[in-house]
């Protein structure tokens, strides 16, 4: 149901489910506005909603201050006007080790289960299996149903002798409904090489063919979304485990403690694993795999990808000067902020940028003295071997 649909009848509508962002400083989604300056009218009168049953699931990420506000406000404004509330507000977190789904799934799981009791009938319709995927027309982008964005560009930026392979690299997402504002981040899931996957299950003594389906022991989510069912080894070990992970459960010698120990801290966790295992590493069964491994996290570069909301925010008045610091690749995101603001007219931008080598690896050189030239932006540079 739309929103202006269910604004115009929530009073006669006996169960409503709503899911809801928190975009800004804790404010509604822009097409919300109305829906939420109609629901926070002083004119409703309290037990307006006494008929309906609902529940509220906001969609947030907690490394923001106001995290999930909608949500939360809106819940509590359902309460007020006599609406009886199925479930305590579910708040899922983008940040979480499991994403969102740490959440959602529990969350969802007691509402249909709430939903089933109030309308037994339901219990009669089939659901999607977890890897149905639903068609790309149909959904935003996201995590589980990242974007094939086409590349169109493809170019490196820092000079060829330089040590650092650095790339510019644009994507064709003209079709993809993909709404996002200077400084938000293209994430995509990286995955791991055949080579190093037949290794890794040599060295652990796994057969890739085995085939498994991944099911929930306990009211916990499930870790891994998507699955195909029944699902190899071999994908598992490819598409979704981060092999660079080992902990210390099964590990039967002291030699092999101290290798798992290594590679399990922040100074060996970003080493390959399988060439450095001591060979008597203990055979682990497909059942252990996802409590040894987590989930391979996105990368936020390239494709298939989908967007995650960025951190910084820009002044709307004109006149309002920027200071940018942006130093290596650190520098990407203020470049589509100033090719961003320059287009609205707004020149008072400061940029202070840092790297190695002004030869080597001083990116966009040409299109930041251009936009120096043309009185865009005040450039302040500083290049550390070239002292």
């Amino acid at each position: 149901m739309s929103l202006p649909s269910l604004m115009a009848n929530l009073i006669s509508e006996s169960l409503v489910l709503i899911v809801c962002a928190t975009t800004g400083q804790g404010d509604p989604p822009d097409n919300m506005k109305n829906f939420w300056r109609f629901l926070f009218r002083k004119s409703l009168p309290a037990g307006s909603l006494c008929q309906l049953d609902c529940a509220v699931l906001g969609l947030g990420d907690s490394s923001y201050p106001k995290f999930n506000f909608v949500a939360k406000k809106l819940h509590k404004r359902l309460q007020q006007l006599g609406a009886s509330m199925l479930l305590p507000v579910g708040l899922a977190d983008d940040q979480h080790d499991l994403g969102p789904d740490a959440v959602l799934d529990p969350w969802l799981a007691s509402f249909w289960d709430s939903v089933a009791a109030m309308y037994p009938s339901m219990n009669n319709m089939a659901t999607l299996p977890n890897d149905q995927m639903i068609p790309q027309d149909q959904c935003i982008p996201s995590q589980s149903f990242p974007y094939p964005a086409r590349m169109t560009f493809n170019q490196r930026v820092s000079h060829p002798s330089h040590y650092q392979e650095v790339r510019l690299i644009e994507f064709d997402i003209s079709d993809s409904n993909i709404v996002y504002n200077a400084g938000d981040v293209v994430a995509m899931r990286p995955c791991n090489s055949p080579e190093d996957v037949q290794e890794f299950c040599q060295l652990l003594r796994l057969d890739p063919e085995a085939q498994f389906i991944l099911k929930a022991n306990n009211s916990s989510a499930v870790p891994l979304l998507g699955l195909p069912e029944p699902c190899t080894v071999r994908h598992l070990v490819e598409q979704h485990l981060n092999m660079a992970a080992l902990l210390l459960c099964f590990s039967t010698t002291e030699l092999e403690k101290e290798k798992l120990e290594e590679f399990s801290s922040a100074a060996g966790s970003g080493r390959a694993v399988t060439g450095r295992l001591p060979p008597h590493t203990a055979a682990l069964t497909v059942d252990h795999l996802l409590d040894l491994f987590p989930p391979i996290q996105p990368q936020e570069v390239r494709v298939p990808l989908w967007i995650k909301k960025g951190t910084m925010r820009f002044p709307a008045e004109k006149e309002t000067p920027v200071i940018m610091v942006g130093p290596g690749t650190g520098v990407a995101p203020f470049r589509s902020a100033v090719q961003e603001r320059t287009a609205q007219g707004k020149t008072a931008n400061v940029l202070f940028f840092g790297c190695r080598s002004e030869s080597k690896d001083f990116y966009f050189s040409a299109e930041w003295s251009q936009r120096v030239e043309e009185g865009e932006l005040s450039l302040f540079t500083a290049f550390s071997r070239d002292q």
